[in-house]
């Protein structure tokens, strides 16, 4: 459990060093609706970057799913987002609902 932590706010990290460098103060995590396990990590994310990263206020975005969160992140409306390996996969491949 802690190395899942461990490496769960590495990446977390390193999703919003260039909007740090950038001087962004807004970053949403797309993840899914409230009560989700994915919404949980989305919100703990955000709460770790908001207490440690000046000038960047990050929040979880209710969404309705990994699905939609890749759609959102490809359109422009989401700076990051939780997904699936599957469902990453078949956007990367453009497969499946994509």
């Amino acid at each position: 459990m802690k190395l899942m932590l461990r490496n769960t706010l590495i990446a977390a990290a390193t999703l919003v060093a260039p909007v740090a460098a950038q001087a962004d103060d807004f970053f949403s995590i797309g993840s899914c609706p409230v009560g989700c396990t994915a919404y949980t990590w989305s919100a703990g994310i955000a709460d770790v970057i908001n207490k440690n990263v000046e000038g960047v206020e990050v929040t979880a975005e209710e969404t309705k799913g990994y699905v939609a969160n890749i759609n959102l992140l490809q359109a422009g409306e989401l700076e990051a987002s939780m997904a699936t390996s599957l469902s990453s996969y078949e956007a990367w491949a453009a497969t499946g609902p994509y």
